[in-house]
């Protein structure tokens, strides 16, 4: 049989030490891998839905990263389970002119958006939300959405981590 749809999954990387081994009992063994970094990486999985990426990574494997390797800084999320931030990139592999002038234009108006001043992040976004296209990029809408919920009802005290609730 064949599917006549696309299939659309999340892909979340991360790096670190993690244990691998045997846990479970003797009726239902289980070989996997184990720690912070394995539980990171499932959360960045589950950050892919909220974000509208398919593959993430985290800044540690962005470090390590050939620089000739595309990637747009996202954000940076407090996930589930896990209070210290970490910055989300998005892996692009090979972009194109006109991808990178829209890489571009975003991580402006993130950078905008993370110094508070979120009217600017606004007008620096419009470009990308004003296309005719069906497909808008759901990191810029999801900036503009928060920059304008900012400017509605301005916090006493900002912080530009984006809390993700669920994985």
């Amino acid at each position: 049989d064949q599917l006549n749809t696309e299939l659309g999954i999340g892909v979340g990387v991360n790096t670190g030490v993690a244990i691998v081994g045997n846990t479970g009992s003797d009726e239902k063994p289980h070989y996997g891998p184990l720690g912070h970094c394995v539980n990171l990486a499932s959360r960045v999985e589950g950050a892919t839905k909220h974000l509208g990426v398919p593959i993430l990574i985290t800044g540690d494997v962005h470090a390590q990263l050939n620089p000739s390797i595309e990637t747009r800084r996202i954000c940076q999320v407090r996930v589930v389970g896990i209070t210290e931030p970490v910055s989300l990139f998005e892996l692009k592999g090979e972009g194109d002119d006109d991808w990178r002038q829209q890489r571009d234009i975003y991580q402006a108006a993130l950078a905008l958006y993370e110094s508070g001043k979120w009217q600017q992040a606004c007008q620096t976004l419009n470009p990308l939300l004003a296309v005719t296209a069906s497909a808008f990029d759901l990191p810029s809408l999801s900036l503009m959405s928060r920059s304008i919920e900012l400017i509605k009802s301005p916090p006493v005290e900002f912080d530009p981590v984006w809390n993700l609730q669920s994985k």
